[in-house]
Protein backbone atom coordinates (compact mmCIF):
# COMPACT_ATOMS: atom_id res chain seq x y z
CA UNK A 1 0.00 0.00 0.00
CA UNK A 2 2.99 2.29 0.22
CA UNK A 3 2.33 3.27 3.84
CA UNK A 4 5.26 3.51 6.23
CA UNK A 5 4.81 2.39 9.83
CA UNK A 6 5.49 5.90 11.10
CA UNK A 7 2.48 7.16 9.08
CA UNK A 8 0.06 5.00 11.11
CA UNK A 9 -1.22 6.27 14.46
CA UNK A 10 -3.15 4.10 16.93
CA UNK A 11 -5.96 6.35 18.14
CA UNK A 12 -7.79 3.85 20.32
CA UNK A 13 -7.81 0.20 21.32
CA UNK A 14 -10.50 -0.97 23.70
CA UNK A 15 -12.07 -4.30 24.65
CA UNK A 16 -15.10 -5.47 22.71
CA UNK A 17 -17.13 -8.61 22.20
CA UNK A 18 -19.12 -9.87 19.25
CA UNK A 19 -21.44 -12.79 18.58
CA UNK A 20 -21.06 -13.28 14.84
CA UNK A 21 -18.44 -14.01 12.19
CA UNK A 22 -17.79 -10.41 11.08
CA UNK A 23 -17.03 -9.31 14.66
CA UNK A 24 -19.59 -6.49 14.61
CA UNK A 25 -18.50 -5.12 11.23
CA UNK A 26 -20.71 -5.13 8.16
CA UNK A 27 -20.25 -8.34 6.17
CA UNK A 28 -18.47 -8.15 2.85
CA UNK A 29 -21.07 -10.26 1.07
CA UNK A 30 -18.43 -12.84 0.19
CA UNK A 31 -17.83 -16.13 1.89
CA UNK A 32 -15.58 -16.30 4.92
CA UNK A 33 -12.70 -18.79 4.31
CA UNK A 34 -12.92 -20.25 7.80
CA UNK A 35 -15.72 -18.60 9.79
CA UNK A 36 -15.35 -18.87 13.56
CA UNK A 37 -17.77 -21.09 15.42
CA UNK A 38 -20.90 -19.26 16.66
CA UNK A 39 -20.12 -18.07 20.18
CA UNK A 40 -19.35 -14.86 22.04
CA UNK A 41 -16.01 -13.63 20.71
CA UNK A 42 -13.91 -11.28 22.85
CA UNK A 43 -11.36 -9.00 21.27
CA UNK A 44 -10.48 -5.38 20.62
CA UNK A 45 -12.03 -2.45 18.76
CA UNK A 46 -9.12 -0.60 17.11
CA UNK A 47 -9.02 2.83 15.47
CA UNK A 48 -6.02 3.68 13.28
CA UNK A 49 -5.30 6.98 11.56
CA UNK A 50 -3.46 7.03 8.23
CA UNK A 51 -3.02 10.30 6.33
CA UNK A 52 -5.81 11.91 8.45
CA UNK A 53 -8.31 9.14 7.57
CA UNK A 54 -9.56 6.98 10.46
CA UNK A 55 -9.98 3.23 9.89
CA UNK A 56 -11.78 0.84 12.26
CA UNK A 57 -10.83 -2.79 12.85
CA UNK A 58 -12.25 -5.43 15.19
CA UNK A 59 -10.21 -8.36 16.45
CA UNK A 60 -11.26 -11.57 18.13
CA UNK A 61 -9.19 -14.66 18.74
CA UNK A 62 -7.05 -15.09 15.63
CA UNK A 63 -9.34 -12.85 13.53
CA UNK A 64 -8.91 -9.25 12.40
CA UNK A 65 -11.78 -7.69 10.42
CA UNK A 66 -11.67 -4.33 8.63
CA UNK A 67 -14.87 -2.39 9.44
CA UNK A 68 -14.19 0.57 7.15
CA UNK A 69 -13.51 4.28 7.29
CA UNK A 70 -14.99 6.15 10.25
CA UNK A 71 -17.02 9.12 9.04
Amino acid sequence: MGIRVDEVTILESKPGEWDEEYLGCAGTGGSHPHPPMPRLIQGQSILLSVWEVIHEYHSGGMWLVYCGVVE
